[in-house]
């Protein structure tokens, strides 16, 4: 299920299905498991459509971040501009 044109480049070649009553997102790449970047999920799973598509929208926000925002939110920080 391809994303629409307005939607965030990295997230263009997701694979979004339902398998066993859980909706997955996923995309490629590799996923980094310490620090600020390991906010930028690979695989995002929901009970839900409607679920799936909130998680996608704060992922796409933090994949928006720079490095020195995304450190912020790592931190635990609280910055200006939330989704």
């Amino acid at each position: 299920m391809p994303l629409p044109p307005s939607s965030s480049s990295a997230w263009q070649a997701l694979q979004a299905f339902e398998q066993d009553g859980t909706w997955w997102a996923t995309r490629g790449g590799l996923q980094v498991w310490d620090g600020p970047r390991s906010l930028l999920l690979r695989v995002i799973t929901a009970s839900d459509l409607t679920a799936l598509a909130d998680r996608l929208c704060v992922q796409e926000w933090l994949d928006n971040l720079d490095d020195e925002a995304l450190a912020a939110v790592y931190r635990g920080d609280v910055l200006e501009s939330t989704p």
